[in-house]
């Protein structure tokens, strides 16, 4: 049967005034729903202030009264001043009276301290029900919150979100580099060089690709052999092959060299692929031998090239 009062939770039956409990935030009064003089009571025991007897979300019974929680993250709370709290908001738990973030990344719901104590999960996350911990679905996936396994994980519509809130076009959160994101949609920055961009114009890059640096919004190539640098002239790390010189980058004396320390022969301290590291120079494996990059020695050269 359906209470005649929108606020009744029970009633004894048809018609007004017949009311036997209320919805949160109002108390019975001669059969009807009155609303709670306090604001914050989830329930009261008559009118008047200083009647709660439970409160919302986020607040404890002071005296009567519903004062919010000392701990922004406590969902309920207890003791003087409500500093005592006994229940956190998802991702909190209680510990010695206050609400500690819980440690493993994704968690939606744990029980306590440390890590493999999850019960729920963040969306984008999947639980992992053996180790009791939150693994991501991945770049350009997305799950719903409290996933409990891999096959949960989708596909976001758009190829170039990085995380997305759902299915469909629009509804991307974050995007791969080289795009923006607009409306829920990655848009290519137009400015081929930029990882990041905050718009559609050509100078609005935020963060370049390795070999450029960022000025006025544009991304401007670094001088030869710079793999990042502050200014046309001033670079602070040097690609494979070279080495920085008072904020220039110079060619290594030894053609095999991919790291070296300074100018000329026997500075070297890796070596490219088919050389191998002798007393900081780097020398050939010789004619139809092999080695890995970072070789260090003569036994590091394999075998004869295959036809």
């Amino acid at each position: 049967m359906k209470c005649e009062d929108a606020n009744c939770a029970t009633c004894s039956g048809s018609g007004t005034g017949k009311c036997t409990a209320c919805k949160d935030g109002s108390y019975v009064n001669n059969g009807l729903c009155a609303a709670c003089q306090d604001k914050n009571c989830a329930a009261c025991s008559g009118a008047g202030t200083g009647k709660c007897t439970t409160c919302k979300s986020g607040y404890g019974v002071s005296s009567g009264t519903c004062v919010a929680c000392k701990d922004a993250h406590c969902t309920m709370c207890s003791g003087s001043g409500t500093a005592t709290c006994t229940a956190c908001s998802d991702g909190y738990f209680v510990k010695d009276s206050l609400c500690v973030t819980c440690e493993d990344t994704g968690c939606h719901i744990c029980s306590g301290a440390g890590t493999g104590v999850c019960s729920s999960c963040e969306a984008n996350y999947y639980l992992d029900s053996d180790s009791k911990t939150c693994t991501s679905c991945g770049a350009g996936k997305y799950s719903a919150a409290g996933s409990v396994a891999k096959t949960q994980c989708k596909s976001c519509s758009d190829t170039n979100c990085d995380a997305c809130s759902g299915s469909g076009t629009g509804k991307c959160t974050t995007c791969a580099e080289g795009y923006y994101l607009s409306k829920g949609k990655c848009v290519a920055c137009a400015d081929a060089s930029c990882l990041t961009c905050s718009g559609a114009d050509t100078a609005k890059c935020t963060v370049c690709e390795d070999g450029n640096y960022l000025t006025k919004g544009t991304c401007k190539t670094c001088a030869t052999g710079c793999k990042a640098c502050t200014g046309s002239s001033t670079c602070t790390d040097c690609t494979s092959g070279y080495y920085l010189a008072k904020s220039t980058c110079k060619a290594c004396a030894d053609v095999g060299c991919t790291t070296c320390t300074g100018a000329g022969t026997g500075t070297c301290s890796t070596c490219k692929a088919n050389y191998y590291l002798d007393s900081n120079a780097c020398t050939s494996c010789g004619t139809g031998k092999y080695s890995a990059a970072g070789s260090t020695s003569s036994s590091d050269c394999q075998g004869k090239f295959s036809n």
